[in-house]
């Protein structure tokens, strides 16, 4: 028996549904429509205008507002699905995300939940979607680190290092410094506890 073929007239289509909505916080603009042209060819929508209604409405809300900004004063349906496709590239492109990016890493700061050596794994892990590419990764992370950390006093003294200040030269600093803070306070309560049975032991002689 022959396989029947879809004989639907176009006007009676059935719609498609809305694809996955595109969030530049989450994933490219790239990989993301790769995916969408796929679910197009996919469901037949080979027409302009529903090409475009599909894109359209498979945007995030901040998203399409940005599109629709970008578009004014006209409408994003008074433009071709190419045409949409390359105010998308110009404002979601790789360039563009990498560029949010890399601004973003220059302005993380140190937690109050973070001790030195968590803020800079952080920083590591962050860097790594940057692509600095001319610029240093190393001195990214050195200048971002300083100008993160949360006390003043330390960016003072790291500053004061000068010129010859690594990244792994600021950890090991900052980690010693740590030492000798738990040092002390261990000391300090040593000393607080001794004077304490100094003080129980006076206080029962006292009484004898």
């Amino acid at each position: 028996m022959p396989p029947k073929h879809n004989s639907e007239p176009l006007g009676e289509r059935k719609p498609i549904g809305i694809y996955r909505l595109f969030d530049p916080e989450t994933e490219t603009w790239e990989c993301w429509f790769l995916q969408f042209r796929g679910y197009l060819e996919m469901n037949c929508a080979v027409e302009d205008d529903i090409r475009r209604s599909c894109l359209v409405t498979s945007l995030a809300p901040k998203c399409f507002e940005e599109l629709r900004r970008a578009c004014l004063p006209k409408s994003p349906y008074d433009f071709t699905f190419p045409q949409l496709q390359d105010l998308m590239t110009k404002l979601f492109g790789n360039r563009i995300v990498l560029l949010k990016e890399r601004s973003k890493f220059f302005t993380l700061r140190q937690t109050a939940a973070q001790t030195p050596m968590q803020f800079a794994n952080y920083l590591r892990h962050m860097a790594a979607g940057c692509d600095f590419e001319n610029f240093n990764t190393e001195a990214a992370l050195l200048v971002q680190f300083v100008n993160g950390m949360r006390n003043q006093s330390v960016r003072t003294t790291l500053l004061a290092r000068g010129k010859d200040l690594t990244f792994e030269n600021a950890l090991s600093y900052l980690q010693l410094e740590e030492d000798v803070q738990r040092e002390d306070v261990k000391n300090a309560e040593e000393a607080h506890f001794s004077l304490i049975k100094i003080a129980l032991h006076t206080s029962a002689y006292d009484r004898q």
